[in-house]
């Protein structure tokens, strides 16, 4: 059945493959017919008025008459009204929910979800599936486990009565789709599963272990599947004190836990993994492979809340998903602007995307490297958040949000504290920050500031996700000794070879970025 299934899936989305594939020469054409489809379908809107989008017949005209989203704010006014349950305002209608997303200058942001961006991402992800199913045969050929959005994020209605966030991962796409996708997939648990951490691995597993015929994972970061794969190891008794699991399979895996054990062992016709392997998910390839056994893994392309940029190919390259959104580019040196067939192969550019879910012209702050052309389409990959954002396992830290924080938690303290910085560390597949604090403060009151550090970040949903199902170890408060700041000053300029004149000391570092420094 799974099959049967998994074909019909594919049959459903075989027309976004073959026109993506039968296009890729003609990039730049693709691209202008889907602005201008943007533009049209939205000229009536609040913005479309605004911004005479009627008037505009070429990327010229429209780079010329809309600004640049630098930040956020600038589209509050609009999203402001569409949580009151305002109509037409940047797309037809209302949102069919929103999600939220971390942002450059405030912990959290809502993006809205209309059925038109829906069908931009499952354009890409059928590409993406067909392509996969005629490359690597097997994948398809029995159940999958995705994890496809966040789970355990609170949710709510704003004041317009739209939902914030979605009970299913199958909501992001057409329902007939989702249909389908619901009786493939192994299933995930539901809300009320969502409690806690514990509940929601021990579900999943229960779920998992069901589908020893298992063919295909996709995961976000890969320490979520370390997580997933130490809690079997901890758990397994009260997983398999479960009367859904046969009693075969429940002895079969009582035998293959008693050892070290990966998942090949466990689901032994499973094919592939797909999660992130670039940027800092390399952090965690090397572990991932020893829990995973003989099994291939594929990267994931770029993808966040706010849209789709790049999608795996057979090729190993990932690719721009062109037929998805519009694509603008900034090179992040000189700041020029180039359309997606014009990119420098070997330079970086920051993602500006023009989407069906209301964002024109968004600056996403994600960063990639043009490595290659495939035809007319430029091949990509991920480098980061720019150089202030630290994503260990999918948090999206940015430092730039710290100095405010760091302000109000000094004035918070009953001593004088001279400097506070935070340092990512990764031990034992495990990750997490230290709060470095300069300053003559009891035991206690470290403890107490860091809490506050600690409910600051949480405002952040994806650092609070990552707390919340175990792949972050809650912040840990390190008191240095008095001249912290100095050394710290002294050894940044010696490292990087920078004036002390011209130096400003970062608010957060990098995993081992002052080991020499410290020690670890």
């Amino acid at each position: 059945m799974s099959t049967i299934l998994n074909r019909c899936w594919l049959l459903a989305g075989y027309r976004d493959y073959a026109y993506f594939k039968s296009n890729m020469n003609e990039v730049a054409a693709v691209q202008s017919r889907k602005l201008m489809e943007l533009l049209a379908l939205n000229q009536d809107t609040a913005i479309g008025r605004e911004y005479s989008f009627q008037d505009i017949r070429d990327y010229r005209q429209f780079a010329a008459t809309l600004p640049l989203v630098e930040n956020y704010e600038m589209l509050d006014p609009y999203i402001q009204q569409i949580s009151n349950g305002e109509e037409d305002i940047l797309f037809p209608g209302r949102p069919a929910f929103f999600e939220t997303t971390s942002g450059s200058t405030r912990m959290s942001k809502l993006i809205p979800y209309t059925a038109q961006l829906k069908s931009e991402f499952q354009t890409a992800v059928n590409v993406w599936m067909n392509d996969l199913y005629r490359t690597r045969r097997g994948v398809f050929d029995g159940p999958a486990y995705w994890s496809v959005s966040p789970q355990m994020k609170d949710r709510g209605l704003t004041p317009g009565g739209i939902s914030v966030g979605t009970t299913s991962d199958t909501a992001y796409f057409h329902p007939l789709t989702a249909r389908l996708m619901q009786r493939m997939l192994v299933p995930s648990p539901d809300e009320k599963h969502n409690n806690s951490p514990h509940q929601f691995y021990l579900t999943s597993w229960r779920n998992l272990i069901q589908r020893k015929n298992l063919r295909f994972i996709s995961v976000w970061s890969p320490n979520f599947l370390l997580r997933l794969h130490a809690f079997l190891r901890e758990n397994v008794d009260e997983i398999l004190d479960d009367p859904s699991i046969a009693p075969w399979r429940r002895q079969e895996v009582t035998s293959i836990c008693r050892g070290s054990f990966t998942f090949l062992d466990l689901f032994p016709q499973l094919k592939l993994l797909s999660c992130w392997t670039q940027s800092q998910a390399k952090l965690w390839l090397d572990d991932i492979s020893d829990i995973l056994g003989a099994v291939d893994i594929q990267g994931k392309g770029l993808l966040s809340t706010e849209g789709i940029v790049s999608i795996p190919m057979s090729f190993d390259r990932h690719v721009l998903a062109y037929t998805s959104h519009f694509f603008e580019f900034r090179d992040v040196q000189d700041g020029s602007l180039v359309l997606a067939d014009e990119l420098r192969i070997g330079s970086d550019y920051e993602v500006i995307i023009t989407t069906g879910g209301g964002l024109y012209r968004y600056c996403t702050g994600d960063w990639v490297t043009c490595v290659d052309y495939q035809d007319s389409l430029p091949c990509l990959e991920f480098i980061g958040r720019g150089a202030s954002v630290s994503d260990l396992v999918g948090e999206k830290l940015n430092a730039n949000l710290l100095p405010d924080i760091f302000l109000e938690i000094k004035n918070q303290a009953s001593q004088a504290i001279q400097g506070m910085h935070l340092y990512g560390r990764v031990q034992e597949r495990q990750a997490g920050y230290l709060l470095l604090i300069e300053g003559d403060l009891e035991r206690s009151e470290t403890v107490s500031l860091s809490r506050r550090m600690e409910d600051y970040l949480r405002e952040n949903p994806y650092y609070g996700q990552a707390i919340t199902n175990g792949q972050l170890i809650p912040l840990e408060p390190v008191v240095m000794s008095r001249g912290f700041h100095q050394r710290l000053f002294e050894f940044y300029c010696q490292k990087h070879q920078i004036k002390e004149g011209d130096a400003k000391i970062p608010v957060l570092f990098q995993p081992g970025a002052l080991k020499e420094l410290l020690g670890y």
